[in-house]
């Protein structure tokens, strides 16, 4: 696929043909992970959704927490393949600057759902410790 808007539209779906040019020479296609992620766990305490799309060579991923009415930030994220011979995008990282905190996502794509790993640093003379969450996203 090439990858979902930000705003939620349908994926387009890569042809057999695009995607091996697009992993060529130990490329990462990133439209693998692209689309609309919703966390497996409705009373989760982090990210509700994330809005992930194909942003050139890696993905722009939009966080959004439960009862925000719209996101609560958007940043580029880098991705990997399995091996050095490159593939498929299997993890992204990226960090997302929010007003008073500082969100690192480190996510993996497993048997169709989206293992996150997410870590909050508050700012400066917040008293609040850091902390971190792992959780499940299904496709929505």
């Amino acid at each position: 696929m090439t990858g979902a808007a930000v705003d939620g539209a349908a994926p387009r779906w890569r042809t057999r043909a695009q995607h091996r040019a697009a992993v060529s020479a130990g490329g990462v296609d990133p439209a693998l992970l692209a689309g609309r992620w919703i966390d497996s766990d409705p009373a989760g305490r982090s990210l509700a959704r994330l809005e992930i799309a194909v942003a050139g060579a890696g993905l722009a991923v939009e966080g959004w927490a439960a009862g925000e009415p719209g996101p609560i930030g958007r940043a580029a994220a880098a991705v990997y393949a399995a091996s050095p011979a490159g593939g498929g995008a299997l993890a992204f990282v990226a960090r997302l600057e929010l007003p008073a905190s500082e969100l690192l996502l480190a996510a993996y794509g497993k048997s169709g759902i989206l293992v996150v790993d997410s870590y909050h640093r508050f700012g400066a003379g917040d008293r609040r410790a850091p902390f971190t969450v792992r959780q499940f996203f299904r496709r929505g």
